[in-house]
C-alpha cells in the first residue's frame, strides 16, 4: 500500500499535470509585444548587458518609479500621469525581462543584481531623482539602494515594499516547489492571471479585461516568464535587519486591505526605518498603484515631497558600518 505521503503528492503532481495540459501557452515574440505595448513616452537604454525600457513624463524635479515582481512600468500609467500634472518628471523602468526590458546573459535576478542595475541606470541617464518610488519587491530594491548610495536620491516612496521575512503568495510558493514549479511556468491561461489580481487587489471592479489582457500578454512575452521565476526563486530578507541604518526621509504607503502583505507589516516598516512616514489607504490592496484613485494617491506623494522634510538620520556607528560608510 501507498504511504499517505505518496498518494498525496500523486494526486498533486496529477493536478499540475491536468493544469499544465489545459493552461499551456507559448511565449509570444518580442518584437510582437514590443509593437503592441511600446507608446510615445517610451526609451530604451543598454545598462549592465541589459536593454532596458522606461517611460518619461513631464518636466521638473525627477521621479524614478520601480514596479514590483509579475508587474511592469505600465502598472504606474495612471499614477505617472497624475504626479506629471504635478510638475514632475515621471521616469517609470521595466526591470530586466519585465516589460519591454530584455535581460542579457549575464543578467541576475536577486535583489543585489536589482540594486545595481537601478544605480548603473541612474548614472546612464545621469540623473540625481528627488525620490525613487518603489512598489512592493521594487520597494525592497529602493530601500536597499538608499541603505547602499543614500547620495543616489533625496527620498524614498515606498508602496507596500517586501524586505522584512513574511510568508510568500501561494503562486511563489508553487513556484519554488522542485518538479512542479518548473512544469508550472509555461501555464498562463487568462482565470490564472484574473485569480493572482484577485489576490493582490481589494476591488474586483477594477480588474478589467484590459488589465488581464496585458498582464498575461507582457507574462508571455519571451524571457518573461524565465525572468519572473528567477526572482521569485531569488527572494531574500538578509538586509532587513539594516532598516533602522536607513537615513534617508521615507514615506510608506500600504493599502489597508492588502492580503499578501498584511498593514501589520506596514507599522513595523515604519518603527524600523528612523525618517519614516506612513500612510494607509482604506479599501485597498497590494496593487495599490493600480488600484488607488491616482489622483489622491499623487496628491498625498506630491505634499510630502513638497513639505518639510527631516535631516537625515545619523546611522548608529556599531549598529550601521556599512550605512556609515555610505554616508
Amino acid at each position: 500500500m501507498p504511504g499517505r505521503k505518496s498518494l498525496i503528492g500523486a494526486t498533486v503532481l496529477g493536478a499540475a499535470l491536468a493544469l499544465w495540459a489545459a493552461g499551456y501557452r507559448a511565449d509570444i515574440p518580442y518584437e510582437q509585444v514590443r509593437t503592441t505595448y511600446q507608446t510615445p513616452a517610451s526609451h530604451f537604454v543598454d545598462v549592465l548587458g541589459a536593454r532596458l525600457h522606461y517611460t518619461d513624463r513631464g518636466a521638473g524635479a525627477a521621479l524614478v518609479l520601480i514596479h514590483g515582481s509579475g508587474a511592469e512600468q505600465g502598472a504606474y500609467t495612471a499614477l505617472g500621469l497624475a504626479l506629471a500634472e504635478r510638475g514632475f518628471r515621471v521616469i517609470a523602468l521595466d526591470l530586466p525581462g519585465s516589460g519591454l526590458s530584455l535581460a542579457g546573459p549575464q543578467t541576475g535576478f536577486a535583489n543585489a543584481d536589482n540594486v545595481a542595475l537601478v544605480g548603473a541606470f541612474l548614472s546612464a541617464l545621469d540623473l540625481t531623482p528627488e525620490a525613487i518610488i518603489g512598489h512592493s519587491t521594487g520597494g525592497q530594491i529602493a530601500w536597499t539602494l538608499g541603505l547602499d548610495s543614500p547620495e543616489l536620491t533625496d527620498r524614498l516612496v515606498l508602496l507596500a515594499p517586501t524586505g522584512l521575512p513574511t510568508p510568500s503568495p501561494l503562486t511563489w510558493e508553487i513556484a519554488r516547489t522542485p518538479v512542479i514549479g518548473p512544469m508550472l511556468k509555461n501555464v498562463t491561461p487568462d482565470f490564472v492571471v484574473r485569480g493572482n489580481l484577485k489576490e493582490a487587489m481589494f476591488d474586483d471592479t477594477r480588474i478589467t479585461d484590459a488589465l488581464v489582457h496585458r498582464y498575461r500578454d507582457l507574462l508571455l512575452r519571451e524571457g518573461a516568464r524565465d525572468a519572473l521565476f528567477a526572482r521569485m526563486n531569488a527572494i531574500s530578507f538578509a538586509r532587513a535587519g539594516e532598516l533602522p541604518c536607513l537615513t534617508l526621509p521615507t514615506l510608506l504607503i500600504w493599502g489597508e486591505e492588502d492580503a499578501w502583505l498584511p498593514l501589520p507589516l506596514a507599522t513595523t516598516f515604519a518603527a524600523e526605518i528612523p525618517n519614516a512616514t506612513l500612510i494607509t489607504l482604506p479599501a485597498t490592496g497590494h496593487n495599490l498603484p493600480e488600484e488607488a484613485d491616482p489622483t489622491t494617491l499623487a496628491t498625498r506623494i506630491s505634499d510630502w515631497l513638497r513639505g518639510p522634510q527631516p535631516p537625515r538620520a545619523t546611522p548608529d556607528a556599531a549598529q550601521c558600518p556599512r550605512a556609515l560608510a555610505s554616508n
